[in-house]
């Protein structure tokens, strides 16, 4: 893995994250589109251990085909298994064993990814999602 970068990609980030820019470490806070991101990505590591909401990052990296390393709390809200769509995992040093295995295995991203993107494609698209929202307001406005 003598070749391998890290690509820190996020809108305003703290200083702290900032001075970890070196030769092997890239902070990007100004990513136009991410889809470019995700294109040039051998993998997206997710490490979130907080914070709540929608977790599009990890949603795009399905619909783009990278392949995901992360917590449970990155993927939490998707039906993801580990080990088939991504490989979820919460020590830093497990994170970072994951990550090297899915670089070092080229063959195992793409059949996360593959199915990554299965799985984005059938059960989160925008008609599935506007069906189950126009059947939530079928039934909340059913109970008057």
């Amino acid at each position: 893995l003598v070749n391998a970068k890290l690509w820190i990609v996020g809108r305003n980030p703290p200083e702290d994250i900032l001075k970890l820019t070196s030769a092997d470490i890239r902070v990007d806070g100004g990513v136009e589109d991410i889809r470019n991101a995700y294109g040039k990505s051998s993998v997206l590591l997710a490490p979130i251990r907080n914070g709540r909401g929608t977790k599009y990052k990890i949603l795009e990296a399905m619909a783009t085909r990278t392949p995901i390393v992360g917590t449970k709390l990155a993927v939490e809200g998707i039906n993801i298994t580990s080990g088939q769509e991504a490989l979820v995992t919460q020590s830093a040093d497990d994170l970072a064993a994951q990550t090297v295995k899915v670089l070092k295995n080229p063959q195992l991203g793409v059949k996360l990814a593959t199915a990554a993107y299965e799985l984005v494609k059938n059960e989160y698209n925008w008609k599935k999602i506007s069906d189950k929202l126009d059947n939530l307001y079928k039934q909340v406005g059913s109970t008057n």
